[in-house]
Order: C-alpha cells, then structure tokens, then sequence
C-alpha cells in the first residue's frame, strides 16, 4: 500500500471517528438535560403575577353554592296547644280510668288522683270510701279499656274549660278467662284548666 493511501484511509477514519464522538456527545447531553424550571416568583408570559396558569381544568375555583330557601313553620295556636295538652291527658286517663278490677283496691281511682280538680278528687275519694266499705265479692270480675279516638265536643278557652268524647273499646272479664265480652263504649271527660295545667273536672261513661 502507497504512502498516499495510507494517509487518506487515516484521515478517513478520524473524520468519522471524530464525528461518532461528536455525535454521542450531543445524544448524552440531549437526554441528560433537565427541563428548566419556572422560578416561584416569575409569572408566565401575559398572566398576572401569583395566578396560575390553567391547564385546561380550573380546579381552584369555588364551589357555587346555591341557596336553599328555608320553610318558615307557621307559629301554633293557644287553641292547638290547648288541644294538644287535654290529649295527652284524657287518651291515658279514660283507660286507667275504665280499667279496674273488683280486687285491684281502687287504684284506677287513686292513680288519677294527680290529674283531677280538687271537685272531682273528693267525688272520686268518697266512690272509694263506699266501695271500700262494701264485703269483697267472691268471684272475680275486671275490665280493661283501651282507649281509641277522641272527639272535642267544647273548647272555651276564656272560661278555661273543655269537654272531650273518647271512644273506647273495653273488654269485661267475670270468674274464667274463657268468660268475657267485648264491647264499645264512650266517655265524657269534662276539664278546667288551674294554674296553667289541664285537669279532669268530671268523666261519665255513655
């Protein structure tokens, strides 16, 4: 091989070495590069200083709250409270009232003693002092009333008086078990109301 030769394949050579190098060197420092981050104080390009850019969700925004409208309750009535309190009165009292048996010793009667007028308390003591003196009959006899609607027959609630018909359905048992009867019956319950508390000035079965 000449001398001319040699040197061209050398020169050759080193270019194409030279640009491999070259190459890697670019590739290396290509995939190396680290992506530039923005500084916290710089804003992007034509957005205002401390707003964030949006990336197509805005997800900083509030949430639309949208006003319920509450429904004003319609202030009660004295007559509704009224009605209210004598229910929850005379329901209870007509079946404690109408529940007894000949040896329950009156306390259908003395039971209710805190729920009646002081006219109708000395009525309901005398009932049972006459009872009381009368011998114990010898067969068993009891009813149990339960009560089960009530009707307002007279609210005056300037003469803080009231009347209420409940119907009732009572169940009269004499010496066995097996000897019953069932049947309806209706009691009037006349109230006053003293010192702000509804009483029971009188109770009459129909």
């Amino acid at each position: 091989m000449s001398l001319r030769l040699r040197i061209v394949l050398v020169s050759f050579i080193t270019v194409i070495v030279a640009v491999l190098i070259g190459v890697g060197i670019w590739l290396y420092g290509y995939f190396t590069k680290k992506p530039v981050q923005p500084s916290p104080t710089t804003a992007a390009v034509g957005t205002p200083a401390g707003q964030q850019v949006s990336s197509g969700t805005d997800t900083s925004a509030a949430p639309v709250v949208v006003p319920v409208p509450i429904r004003q309750s319609e202030p009660v009535s004295e007559e509704d409270r009224a009605r209210s309190a004598i229910i929850s009165i005379i329901m209870p009292f007509a079946e404690r009232f109408g529940s007894y048996s000949n040896q329950s010793n009156f306390e259908n009667y003395t039971d209710l003693f805190g729920f009646m007028t002081p006219t109708m308390k000395e009525w309901a003591q005398r009932e049972v002092a006459a009872a009381r003196s009368k011998p114990l009959p010898e067969i068993y006899k009891g009813i149990t009333t339960r009560s089960l609607a009530q009707k307002a027959e007279k609210i005056d609630l300037g003469a803080n008086e009231a009347e209420y018909t409940v119907s009732t359905q009572r169940k009269e048992l004499v010496g066995t078990s097996t000897n019953f009867r069932t049947f309806n019956q209706d009691i009037l319950i006349k109230l006053k109301n003293q010192d702000n508390v509804w009483l029971v000035d009188g109770a009459y079965w129909q």
